[in-house]
């Protein structure tokens, strides 16, 4: 499955393009930063002489990870198995995990999409390994700017995947560093505006979106997705071989970056108090 690319820097005269990398105004502000560095983006994974990508354990940063791509099967809260299914690949799994790696100021991240809790392994465990400390708020408010926190938005986690996503992420030991909202993305991503917004939350550096894949969701998720990230964050579609999907990623391309202020927060500092 092919991801979403990041796109040339534009000229200082020109508005930069927000297709995985988006640039705000550039304001200071006091408390929780919205300005990083312009992130490193590995293009490939190391070769190796296994050609089967689901048998290169070198991909797969932790046990659980290595047990359902081998099997095939994932394992719920009570102990039934079912089929792996809705999930990234190795390839995909490893571009978050490095990301995260090679960019030690990525802390906070979102994924749209939980499902089996693959993508949520990459991201959780890339944090751990990064040595970000986790949060010690369990829904990753406030806290400092070295604490890292995950959060997935799949309103289906506890009835469709019966609780799969959080039974690998608690198997993995990775628990600190996860929330999974239970709500739809729609509904989810204005309430994590919110508050960031009022200052109770840091905005998000990465961002995965892997939702519901019509040209209308896509688009709404990428609206929040952009005004939730910080500049020179970074955000992944994923799925765009299909059409709906690359369809909004043909439209946000060549638009105009419909929110230049990172914060619409007419307040000078919009996180007066950073620990509520």
């Amino acid at each position: 499955q092919e991801q979403a690319q990041p796109q040339e820097q534009a000229q200082p005269q020109e508005q930069a393009q927000p297709q995985v990398a988006e640039a705000h105004a550039e304001e200071e502000y006091a408390e929780y930063s919205w300005f990083f560095p312009e992130p490193v983006i590995r293009q490939r994974n190391p070769p190796s002489e296994i050609r089967n990508k689901w048998e290169r354990v070198d991909l797969m940063p932790n046990q659980v990870l290595r047990d359902i791509f081998r099997t095939e099967k994932v394992i719920d809260a009570d102990g039934q198995e079912h089929k792996f299914k809705d999930g990234v690949d190795p390839f995909e799994g490893m571009l978050i995990y490095n990301m995260i790696r090679d960019n030690p100021w990525m802390r906070r991240t979102l994924e749209i999409g939980c499902a089996y809790g693959t993508s949520a392994m990459y991201f959780a465990q890339g944090l751990r390994d990064a040595g970000a400390n986790p949060t010690a708020h369990q829904t990753g408010q406030g806290g400092g700017e070295d604490e890292g926190f995950h959060i997935a938005i799949d309103p289906n986690q506890h009835t469709q995947y019966k609780g799969v996503g959080q039974a690998n992420i608690d198997r993995s030991g990775l628990s600190d560093y996860f929330f999974c909202l239970t709500e739809k993305s729609h509904e989810g991503m204005p309430a994590l505006l919110r508050e960031v917004n009022a200052g109770v939350r840091p905005c998000f550096h990465l961002i995965l979106i892997d939702g519901w894949h019509t040209f209308d969701y896509t688009l709404v998720d990428f609206f929040y997705a952009d005004l939730l990230l910080g500049v020179n964050g970074v955000i992944i579609v994923d799925d765009i071989n299909h059409k709906a999907v690359a369809r909004t990623v043909e439209f946000i391309e060549p638009n105009p970056n419909p929110n230049p202020n990172p914060n619409p927060n007419p307040h000078p500092n919009p996180h007066p108090n950073p620990n509520p």
